[in-house]
């Protein structure tokens, strides 16, 4: 799922995508939210913050995690492949989140953020 947000006019000027993975052990078990991927594409101010659970094995071996964070300013430059991020409780908290950012005035410091690789 994704959404276009409001801005100068610009033919794309910032999108929202949601991506979510839900399962269960069992049939009579619960649905869980076990994977993620929640992105705020800022194109007016060049700009990319992310929110991401997925390949959980692999992140834990890998960096002690199950949860990492993105954040490019410009789009597409990458200084760090993974950010130090904290577990997002359902798609709701995600929206909160990411339009926190969306409208401040100044983009958060990328460098500011712990990186993990």
């Amino acid at each position: 799922m994704s959404g276009d947000l409001p801005g100068s006019g610009l033919p794309r000027s910032s999108e929202l995508q949601f991506r979510e993975r839900w399962t269960r052990t069992y049939p009579d078990q619960p649905w869980r939210l076990t994977e993620y991927a929640y992105e705020l594409l800022d194109y007016e101010r060049d700009a990319r913050f992310a929110l991401h659970l997925h390949d959980q094995a692999w992140f834990v071996d890998t960096y002690r995690v199950v949860v990492h964070e993105h954040c490019e300013h410009p789009i597409g430059s990458v200084t760090c492949k993974h950010y130090a991020g904290a577990p997002v409780a359902n798609s709701f908290d995600a929206v909160d989140r990411l339009l926190e950012i969306w409208t401040r005035d100044i983009l958060p410091d990328c460098s500011a953020s712990v990186c993990l690789d």
